[in-house]
């Protein structure tokens, strides 16, 4: 009773029961006399299906077996353990045929023996193949035996086909004897099948006008329910009242229904999300239709266009702000507005306009300029639908632009008001700007062409200048910077100048080379002074070693007289007298050495400098040997570096060492422990050098007058000296193109540097 109340009365069921009822009857005859058909049918369908499995597998077993044969084979014969993976894969493979055929023959009794068999002939194959495989892999060949290996194998292969053909053919005969029975079987359904419908299909029609009247409700109430949610009523459910088709009809609209409601409540979410991200970009956008009236438009659009979202007008007819050409400032009529030409059809491109919205709903700004583009909207037939803008406020874009041309003008009015020529060049090597005193430097022609007829040489040796050596050209194809490079020019009607150029690369934000820069400077006249001062300074210096030589003369009278007046009246004269002739002796020996030193001084700017690699260590082995005389008895403490080595005059270089280091030695007379110290670094691109002490040291306030000639912080009286070691070592250090310095501390040691350009080997 539960099962009859729970069933589902579908309308398949109705029909179907309504017939079968009728032919109650007839099943009970007919039912019975095909009933054993049916069942002979059945087993016999599956017998033959079961022999086919047995065949399906008997194959599988054949195919797996000669995989066995194959892979033993190669590998015997080659060795190579390649041959094995088909091996390895078969041998399962046939274990597991062999555990299908014992399941599948289980019933079979005239197979059993024959299984039997097979089970004991594959056993014995595998075996003998899995001996074959490891002793063939533990040496390299198998000599002679390899052809009865492989026989071997091949006869225990051959015995399993031939038992394997045998349970075949066995197969085949009962499935010609099943396929027969169920031949026969098949065609006494057929017939009672026929009869069967013949008599259902009666009935039916009988059948169809009992419920009849069931299936036109069961549609009105579809078609009600159907046009209700097509209508967009989609909480509307359909309700049958019948447990059938119709009701699994029913419940597939109202399906339909709910998902048609749950997709609008999405679409109504996505519209929301949309509006929110449109409203939060900071671009405006608008959209019209057709008509010209607005159906979006977003807070931007209206900040952009400086009208209250509220008073936003309805179409852009209306009163919409007064949009301004970029050129004029005058008004665009609403024809010529970038939405009403997208409207049209046309492609609105990077359009600048200016907006001022009128009173009262602007909000009374100045103008604002905005990038438009504009774009029409088409339906999926291509008609015209309306038309979308997108606008960028570009107000503080335009304004920086507007003040960096200000910038610009003030950079070229520097440019132009510079005391030196100053060219720039794109990255062809054309000049884009030359001032006015680069034309005076160049001529007229440089505008035109970077070199024109300008004839150019290197000052220094007078070889001429090449296309491609002009800094400026340099720049721009090797990115190099040059700074104040000699040389002398002569341009179309001017003179022989000295020029000295400087270029410098220019880069764009990428780093990619665009063009470079040239500065110009025409000192001809200062090139005129220098070689005056040259000569003048040689003057000076002949002068010197002259006055110089002429006043050893009377020194070596007064000192050489002072010893004879001295043997003369010696033991006349009173230790009074005798004082007297000592200091003026001393005086003019002192006087002696002072023009020794002067004249070595002098000798140094006129000396021709060498230029050969220097081991410093070297010199400072040379120097201390020179100086063992003044350490003999001292308590010094030594502490050495290792010193980088550089390239000069060694003779000179030399002199400084012994100078700074005898200073060093001199000045930490009165110390119980002397303390120097001698170290190199590099810094960039300068080799430096240090000598410390921890003698007297000096006041700061006086660090440079050290290094002038006759220049002493100590009397003769504390230590001896002519004040010329340091000028000298100045001196040198300059020539070679470096620095000098010193640091100290009153009473606490002084420290002396000098520099020198650092050169390796492969700037050689």
């Amino acid at each position: 009773m539960v099962y009859w109340k729970t069933m589902r009365w579908t309308f398949a069921i109705k029909l179907g029961l309504a017939i079968w009822l009728g032919l109650l009857a007839n099943v009970l005859v007919s039912g019975i006399a095909s009933y054993r058909g049916a069942i002979r049918l059945i087993e016999t369908n599956q017998s033959v299906q079961h022999t086919y499995s047995l065949l399906a597998e008997f194959e599988q077993a054949d195919s797996a077996i000669s995989a066995v044969e194959t892979g033993v084979r190669d590998f015997l014969l080659s060795g190579d353990t390649g041959y094995l993976d088909p091996y390895r894969a078969a041998v399962p493979a046939a274990e597991q045929s062999l555990v299908k055929l014992r399941s599948l023959a289980a019933r079979h009794h005239e197979q059993q023996e024959d299984l039997r068999g097979l089970a004991t002939l594959l056993e014995e194959a595998l075996a003998l193949s899995g001996k074959q495989v490891a002793s063939r892999a533990n040496r390299s060949t198998l000599s002679g035996d390899v052809g009865k290996q492989v026989a071997l194998a091949r006869e225990k292969t051959n015995r399993i086909r031939e038992l394997l053909g045998r349970m075949k053919e066995t197969e085949r005969t009962l499935l010609f004897r099943r396929q027969k029975i169920a031949e026969e079987s098949a065609e006494a359904s057929i017939r009672v099948v026929f009869f069967g419908t013949a008599l259902a299909l009666l009935l039916g029609i009988l059948a169809g006008a009992a419920i009849f009247r069931n299936f036109s409700n069961s549609v009105a109430t579809l078609k009600r329910g159907a046009e209700l949610i097509g209508a967009g009523n989609l909480s509307y459910r359909i309700d049958t009242g019948n447990n059938d088709e119709f009701a699994d009809l029913a419940a597939v609209l109202n399906n339909m229904a709910g998902q048609l409601g749950r997709a609008r409540d999405e679409l109504l979410r996505q519209v929301g999300l949309t509006e929110a991200i449109l409203q939060s970009i900071g671009d405006g956008v608008a959209v019209i239709n057709e008509h010209g009236e607005f159906l979006i438009y977003n807070h931007a659009a209206c900040r952009i266009s400086g009208i209250p979202e509220g008073r936003f007008p309805a179409a852009i007819s209306g009163r919409y702000g007064c949009i301004l050409h970029e050129d004029n400032l005058c008004p665009v009529p609403v024809e010529e507005m970038p939405l009403a030409r997208a409207a049209r059809g046309e492609l609105v491109d990077e359009t600048i306009v200016g907006i001022r919205p009128p009173p009262p709903d602007g909000d009374n700004r100045g103008i604002r300029w905005v990038h438009v583009t504009a774009r029409p909207l088409r339906d999926g037939q291509g008609a015209l639908t309306g038309a979308v803008a997108v606008m960028t406020d570009i107000t503080e874009q335009r304004t920086a632009f507007q003040e960096l041309k200000i910038r610009e003008r003030l950079l070229r009015s520097v440019i132009e008001a510079m005391p030196v020529g100053v060219c720039i060049a794109g990255p062809d090597g054309a000049i884009g700007m030359i001032n006015a005193a680069g034309t005076a430097l160049w001529g007229d022609h440089r505008e035109s062409s970077p070199y024109g007829e300008v004839k150019a040489w290197h000052w220094r040796t007078g070889d001429p200048v090449l296309a491609r050596e002009w800094v400026l050209k340099r720049a721009i194809l090797n990115g190099e910077t040059i700074l104040q490079e000699l040389i002398g020019i002569q341009t179309p009607g001017h003179s022989r100048k000295a020029v000295l150029l400087s270029a410098v690369p220019l880069r764009d934000s990428s780093g990619n080379l665009n063009g470079a820069i040239e500065v110009g400077e025409d000192i001809t006249a200062r090139i005129s002074i220098e070689e005056e001062l040259s000569r003048a300074n040689k003057e000076l210096e002949a002068f010197s070693y002259s006055v110089s030589h002429d006043l050893r003369a009377p020194l070596r009278h007064i000192d050489g007289f002072s010893g004879l007046l001295e043997k003369y009246a010696g033991s006349r004269l009173d230790e009074k007298a005798r004082r007297y002739l000592d200091t003026i002796s001393a005086s003019a020996r002192e006087m002696g050495k002072l023009i020794d030193d002067l004249l070595a001084f002098s000798r140094m700017g006129r000396t021709e400098l060498m230029s050969t690699p220097v081991s410093m260590d070297g010199l400072l082995r040379d120097a201390l040997d020179e100086l063992a005389s003044e350490t003999a008895g001292r308590a010094l403490e030594w502490e050495i570096g290792a010193l980088p080595p550089v390239h000069g005059d060694p003779a000179m270089l030399r002199l400084v060492l012994v100078n700074l280091v005898s200073n060093a030695i001199k000045y930490t007379r009165y110390r119980a422990m002397g303390r120097i110290g001698v170290a190199g670094y590099r810094d960039g691109a300068e080799a430096v050098f240090r000598v410390r002490d921890n003698g007297v040291g000096f006041d700061m306030k006086y660090s440079e007058k050290l290094f002038g000639v006759f220049q002493r912080l100590h009397s003769s009286k504390e230590f001896e000296g002519t004040g010329i070691g340091l000028a000298t070592v100045r001196r040198i250090i300059h020539r070679h193109g470096g620095r000098t310095w010193a640091a100290g501390t009153v009473d606490e040691g002084a420290a002396f540097y000098f520099s020198l350009p650092w050169r390796n080997e492969d700037s050689r």
